[in-house]
Protein backbone atom coordinates (compact mmCIF):
# COMPACT_ATOMS: atom_id res chain seq x y z
CA UNK A 1 0.00 0.00 0.00
CA UNK A 2 1.39 3.60 -0.46
CA UNK A 3 2.42 5.64 2.09
CA UNK A 4 -0.17 8.45 1.46
CA UNK A 5 -3.88 7.57 0.42
CA UNK A 6 -6.71 9.91 -0.70
CA UNK A 7 -10.17 8.38 0.48
CA UNK A 8 -12.85 8.45 -1.55
CA UNK A 9 -15.82 7.42 0.17
CA UNK A 10 -18.82 8.57 2.73
CA UNK A 11 -17.74 5.65 5.53
CA UNK A 12 -14.54 3.76 6.36
CA UNK A 13 -15.22 0.26 7.39
CA UNK A 14 -13.95 -0.83 11.04
CA UNK A 15 -10.06 -2.07 10.49
CA UNK A 16 -9.75 -0.06 6.84
CA UNK A 17 -6.42 0.51 7.59
CA UNK A 18 -5.33 -1.12 10.44
CA UNK A 19 -1.68 -1.70 11.26
CA UNK A 20 -0.37 -0.82 7.69
CA UNK A 21 2.61 0.20 9.08
CA UNK A 22 3.82 1.61 5.59
CA UNK A 23 0.67 4.70 5.87
CA UNK A 24 2.67 8.04 6.42
CA UNK A 25 -0.21 10.21 5.01
CA UNK A 26 -3.48 9.95 4.66
CA UNK A 27 -6.83 12.53 3.32
CA UNK A 28 -10.29 11.97 4.28
CA UNK A 29 -12.81 13.90 2.37
CA UNK A 30 -15.54 16.00 2.90
CA UNK A 31 -17.88 14.36 2.50
CA UNK A 32 -16.72 11.06 5.00
CA UNK A 33 -19.32 10.75 7.72
CA UNK A 34 -17.93 7.68 9.55
CA UNK A 35 -15.20 6.05 10.64
CA UNK A 36 -15.38 2.97 11.97
CA UNK A 37 -13.51 1.16 14.97
CA UNK A 38 -9.28 0.67 14.85
CA UNK A 39 -9.58 1.89 11.16
CA UNK A 40 -6.40 3.27 11.78
CA UNK A 41 -5.15 1.49 15.02
CA UNK A 42 -1.73 0.83 15.26
CA UNK A 43 -0.37 2.51 11.66
CA UNK A 44 2.45 3.50 13.93
CA UNK A 45 3.99 5.83 11.09
CA UNK A 46 0.90 8.07 10.32
CA UNK A 47 2.20 11.40 10.93
CA UNK A 48 -0.09 13.49 8.74
CA UNK A 49 -4.07 13.29 8.84
CA UNK A 50 -5.90 15.62 6.07
CA UNK A 51 -9.85 16.22 6.69
CA UNK A 52 -11.55 17.88 4.28
CA UNK A 53 -14.70 17.54 6.02
CA UNK A 54 -15.95 20.91 8.05
CA UNK A 55 -17.96 18.42 10.68
CA UNK A 56 -15.78 15.96 12.10
CA UNK A 57 -16.90 12.61 11.06
CA UNK A 58 -17.82 10.41 14.03
CA UNK A 59 -15.30 8.08 14.98
CA UNK A 60 -15.12 5.14 17.52
CA UNK A 61 -14.68 6.85 21.17
CA UNK A 62 -14.24 3.17 22.76
CA UNK A 63 -12.91 3.19 26.19
CA UNK A 64 -10.28 1.23 25.31
CA UNK A 65 -7.14 2.63 23.72
CA UNK A 66 -6.56 -0.61 21.22
CA UNK A 67 -10.66 -0.48 20.34
CA UNK A 68 -10.17 2.76 19.42
CA UNK A 69 -10.50 4.42 15.61
CA UNK A 70 -6.93 5.77 15.75
CA UNK A 71 -5.42 4.05 18.74
CA UNK A 72 -1.76 3.64 19.23
CA UNK A 73 -1.44 6.75 16.85
CA UNK A 74 0.94 9.38 17.96
CA UNK A 75 -0.79 12.88 20.04
CA UNK A 76 2.19 14.42 17.99
CA UNK A 77 0.25 13.50 14.20
CA UNK A 78 -0.69 16.92 12.46
CA UNK A 79 -4.32 16.99 11.63
CA UNK A 80 -5.07 19.65 8.54
CA UNK A 81 -9.17 20.20 8.38
CA UNK A 82 -10.83 23.56 6.97
CA UNK A 83 -9.56 26.68 8.59
CA UNK A 84 -13.16 27.27 10.26
CA UNK A 85 -13.47 24.04 11.52
CA UNK A 86 -10.36 24.22 13.65
CA UNK A 87 -11.96 24.92 17.00
CA UNK A 88 -14.82 22.66 16.29
CA UNK A 89 -11.96 20.00 15.76
CA UNK A 90 -10.61 20.87 18.46
CA UNK A 91 -13.74 20.90 20.92
CA UNK A 92 -13.93 17.18 20.05
CA UNK A 93 -11.27 14.84 22.47
CA UNK A 94 -10.84 12.08 19.77
CA UNK A 95 -9.63 14.55 17.44
CA UNK A 96 -7.86 16.36 19.84
CA UNK A 97 -3.78 16.38 18.06
CA UNK A 98 -0.92 18.77 19.36
CA UNK A 99 -1.22 20.25 15.78
CA UNK A 100 -4.22 21.40 14.40
CA UNK A 101 -4.14 23.36 11.52
CA UNK A 102 -6.47 25.17 8.79
CA UNK A 103 -6.14 25.06 5.31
Amino acid sequence: MPPKIIVWAFLLANDAFRANIALKEICLPAKLASIGKRAFNSCTNLTSITSLNPIPPSITTGGWLSDTTFGSLSTTSSLCVPSESVDLYRSQWHWNYSSITGI
